[in-house]
C-alpha cells in the first residue's frame, strides 16, 4: 500500500499545465478539535475568456492574470474530519494583453494600481468548510467547497503618440470551488488530492479618453470567466513540531497555481 500511495502522489504532484483560489488544504483526520491560525502565500495565474462566445476585450479576445497573494486565515476542527476556515490577505494582480493600445513603457501588459493603497496592492477574502466521508485504514475520502471574492483592479497607459489615455478595471466578482479529496499518510506526512470544478466571473472595463481635453472616445465592458472548469488539486503536509504544520499545493486550473501555508493548531 506505501507503494501504491507513492505512485498515486507522484502522479498528483506532476506540474500539469488558474482563478484567484485560496489553497484548499488536506482532511483534518487527525485525533483532537480546536481552532488554528495560519500564513499562505499563493502564486495565481489565469486565462480568461468573454462570457459571451465571440466577444472580444482590449487587445483580443483573451487575457491572462497573474497574482501573489498574501493571506492570514482562522479556521475551526470541529470533528474528525470537519473543518472550516476564512481568511482574508492582500493580492498584486499582472494582466497581459488587457490594453488595446500600447507605449514602449507598457506593450506586454500592466500592473494594476490603486491611489487607496499603493505598491500593487488589493484586499481579498475567502471561506470555506471540508469534510471527512469515508475514514479508511489507509485512505481517507472527504469533499471540501470554498469561495473567494476580491476588489476592482485599475490602472492607466497614456500613449503619447496617438494623444490617448486608456484606462482598464478588472472586477473580480467571485470564485467558487468545490471537489473531493483523497488522502493518505506516509512516513509522516499527509498527501491529498483529488478532483476540482470551479467557476471564476469577472467583469473587465476599458475606456479611451482624448490627452488633449478628457473627451471619451470609446469605451467597453465585457463580462468574463476563466477559459476552464474542470482541474486537479495535490498536496503534502507537514508537521514541523506538534500543531504545527506546513503545507504545499499545487490547483491546476487553467494554469497552476503554487500555494504554501504554514498552520498553527491549539
Amino acid at each position: 500500500m506505501r507503494k501504491l500511495l507513492v505512485v498515486v502522489a507522484a502522479v498528483l504532484l506532476m506540474p500539469v499545465t488558474h482563478g484567484f483560489a485560496a489553497p484548499i488544504g488536506p482532511l483534518w483526520t487527525q485525533e483532537g478539535t480546536g481552532p488554528f491560525v495560519g500564513l499562505g502565500y499563493s502564486y495565481v495565474d489565469a486565462d480568461w475568456e468573454p462570457s459571451v462566445t465571440g466577444a472580444s476585450f482590449g487587445g483580443g479576445g483573451e487575457f491572462e492574470t497573474q497574482q501573489n497573494q498574501f493571506q492570514l486565515h482562522f479556521g475551526l476542527n470541529f470533528a474528525k474530519g470537519w473543518t472550516v476556515f476564512a481568511g482574508g490577505g492582500l493580492s498584486t494582480l499582472n494582466a497581459e494583453h488587457a490594453f488595446r493600445t500600447s507605449d514602449e513603457d507598457a506593450e506586454a501588459g500592466t500592473d494594476f494600481d490603486t491611489d487607496d493603497l499603493g505598491d500593487d496592492l488589493f484586499p481579498f477574502g475567502t471561506a470555506g468548510i471540508s469534510g471527512l466521508l469515508s475514514d479508511g485504514k489507509t485512505l481517507d475520502v472527504g469533499f471540501f467547497a470554498q469561495v473567494s471574492y476580491q476588489t476592482e483592479f485599475e490602472d492607466e497607459l497614456v500613449n503619447v503618440s496617438a494623444g490617448v489615455i486608456e484606462e482598464v478595471e478588472f472586477e473580480m466578482e467571485w470564485d467558487g470551488v468545490v471537489g473531493l479529496l483523497f488522502q493518505g499518510e506516509l512516513e509522516g506526512a499527509y498527501l491529498y488530492g483529488g478532483p476540482i470544478v470551479y467557476t471564476s466571473k469577472a467583469t473587465a472595463r476599458r475606456t479611451e479618453s482624448s490627452l488633449a481635453d478628457g473627451s471619451l472616445l470609446a469605451a467597453e465592458s465585457t463580462s468574463v470567466e476563466e477559459s476552464e472548469n474542470l482541474g486537479a488539486v495535490a498536496g503534502v503536509r507537514w508537521e514541523l513540531k506538534e500543531g504545527t504544520f506546513l503545507d504545499f499545493e499545487l490547483q491546476k486550473r487553467s494554469q497552476v497555481n503554487i500555494g504554501l501555508a504554514l498552520n498553527k493548531m491549539f
